[in-house]
């Protein structure tokens, strides 16, 4: 698997604009945090304590997803322009699939993103092809 892993990322025909790598990587690091800041937030009982310590959680953990959705509206956002791109040359839903998941896996490769058991590229390839069947 990991072989052909590999070659589908290599097979990439075109660089990967340097965009999608910096809004795929700030979304990932954006959710990672948020992730932590909110296991921090859930060691707290928030319906007897309100200490300023978890007040302050609480509002950072706000501000973490506050920023986690910021981040993913713009890589969303350049991913859907990518799909509208191909869909406009009528390349059909499977080809949108597989260019959006090589995208996906070569960032993987170049290390832009870290591997995550694959949840980052299901949500791309949901993303794509919401986009595709409901252009906007």
């Amino acid at each position: 698997m990991g072989f052909q892993h590999q070659a589908v990322a290599r097979d990439v025909s075109a660089g990967i604009p340097l965009e999608i790598q910096s809004a795929a990587t700030k979304y990932q690091r954006a959710c990672a945090v948020e992730k932590e800041q909110l296991a921090v937030m859930a060691r707290h009982n928030l319906l007897v304590d309100w200490t300023d310590e978890v007040r302050r959680s609480v509002l950072e953990a706000r501000q973490c997803i506050n920023e986690a959705q910021l981040a993913r509206a713009a890589f969303r956002g350049l991913i859907r322009n990518h799909v509208a791109q191909l869909r406009s040359t009528r390349e059909p839903l499977s080809a949108v699939l597989r260019r959006v998941r090589a995208i996906v896996q070569q960032l993987e490769f170049t290390g832009a993103i870290a591997s995550d058991d694959g949840w980052l590229e299901a949500d791309v390839v949901e993303w794509a092809i919401e986009d595709y069947e409901n252009p906007a």
